[in-house]
């Protein structure tokens, strides 16, 4: 009978060892999937950032875009910036050029200068450094 009492508690320990390194196992996979989640969240964004900028670039010359008016700075930008996809711009020549085509006025700088930095923030467009942006893949962008 003490046989089967020590079988039942080595059993029960193995059990309880496979138990808690499932756990581990279940909760270190969770924070894979959480990690790939934001992964293919930002290049989904991004993917429909570029989308929205090639379809914008395949309906014509710079000229039929500056007669489009966007709705959102996001859309202004993303159409100012798709006719220069391999630029380098700084902020203020993105406003100073949304301003010039109407898009915008001058008392809008700061809500462009959020649409730009969330922007940034989620890929859509590179930030290359404080105030300079690119609608280039960061990763694609030639370094200085």
């Amino acid at each position: 009978m003490a046989q089967l009492e020590v079988l039942e508690t080595e059993v029960d320990e193995r059990l309880e060892s496979l138990i808690e390194a499932a756990k581990r196992q279940v909760a270190e996979l969770e924070r894979d999937r959480t990690q790939l989640d934001r992964r293919i969240d930002t290049t989904l964004r991004r993917l429909r950032a570029w989308e929205t900028a090639h379809r914008t670039l395949g309906r014509g010359s710079a000229s039929s875009l500056v007669a489009r008016v966007p709705h959102t700075k996001r859309e202004a930008a993303l159409l100012f910036l798709a006719e220069h996809p391999h630029e380098e711009l700084r902020l203020v020549e993105i406003r100073r050029a949304l301003i010039e085509r109407g898009w915008m006025t001058d008392a809008q700088a700061h809500a462009l200068e959020v649409a730009i930095t969330g922007m940034a923030a989620r890929g859509e467009i590179a930030r290359l450094r404080k105030g300079v942006y690119s609608l280039q893949a960061q990763g694609a962008h030639p370094q200085e």
